[in-house]
């Protein structure tokens, strides 16, 4: 990408370009063409906006990226089921997206797992007992020594109907 950019061949370049059309044929009264647009953006702002890009894959701080979907610090109990195993642990962020729990075996990644969430009435405002769905580990970390054993945190995803429980039913991504 750095060698021989092209702005047409980038998804978020090509959005620029549409935004500076939109707003110099709001300028002007009248619409300009694409290729005007994009020769404009590209001359006024291209490489500019280039170099930002490439800074930013660049980088390694964590703290720059941006996340959509706000992450929780819950701690629940959670109970996770797989062919070999039926482990007991609690959660360490919930988001939108999944959770993060800690394990004190390895597990493999695509491992498919049943999981139960004990959501207590403090934590969401609501009285219930568990909350069941399907999921898969989609990472797991390297090992963390932790009080003289060690852990392993993986995440689970959810799938869109445990999302529309979350969200719908207990209003916990609601705020």
């Amino acid at each position: 990408m750095k060698d021989n950019y092209s702005f047409l061949k980038d998804e978020l370049a090509l959005m620029e370009i549409r935004k500076h059309k939109w707003l110099e044929s709001e300028k002007l009264g009248q619409e300009i063409g694409f290729a005007t647009a994009a020769c404009d953006w590209i001359n006024k702002y291209g490489y500019t906006w280039k170099q930002f890009r490439l800074d930013a894959e660049d980088t390694t701080n964590l703290f720059l990226e941006r996340r959509k979907y706000r992450r929780f610090n819950f701690h629940l109990p959670v109970q996770l089921k797989t062919d070999q195993n039926c482990l007991i642990s609690y959660t360490i962020e919930l988001s939108l997206i999944g959770l993060s729990c800690i394990l004190p075996t390895y597990i493999p990644e695509n491992t498919n797992v049943e999981m139960t969430i004990n959501i207590d009435q403090e934590t969401s405002g609501h009285r219930l007992s568990n909350f069941k769905f399907s999921s898969r580990v989609l990472r797991i970390s390297q090992p963390k020594p932790q009080k003289s054993q060690f852990c392993y945190e993986i995440f689970l995803p959810f799938n869109e109907q445990a999302r529309d429980y979350l969200r719908n039913t207990l209003g916990l991504f609601n705020n």
